[in-house]
């Protein structure tokens, strides 16, 4: 993979991981605006979005494994996140 490649595919990664941080934050804010929030999904979200944001700070251009496994993880859950909005 040419560096191009590399930061295009490492770029895409970040984007994604940042969509995903974004959805769970909205779900955490939209829960806890109801009168009886659920706090066992608020934990969960958060502790997604928390995992999320740990991947992100590790992520480097250099790691194409992990590159590629956040592309492929995440590939329809960002899709549905921005066909939903």
């Amino acid at each position: 993979m040419n560096d191009a490649d590399k930061w295009a595919a490492f770029d895409t990664a970040q984007f994604s991981l940042d969509i995903m941080v974004g959805h769970y934050s909205e779900l955490v804010f939209n829960e806890r605006k109801k009168e009886t929030p659920d706090l066992s999904k608020i934990a969960e979200w958060e502790a997604a979005q928390d995992s999320l944001v740990q991947q992100a700070q590790a992520l480097t251009v250099d790691n194409e494994a992990e590159v590629r496994r956040i592309n492929s993880a995440y590939v329809e859950p960002v899709r549905a996140v921005l066909k939903a909005e």
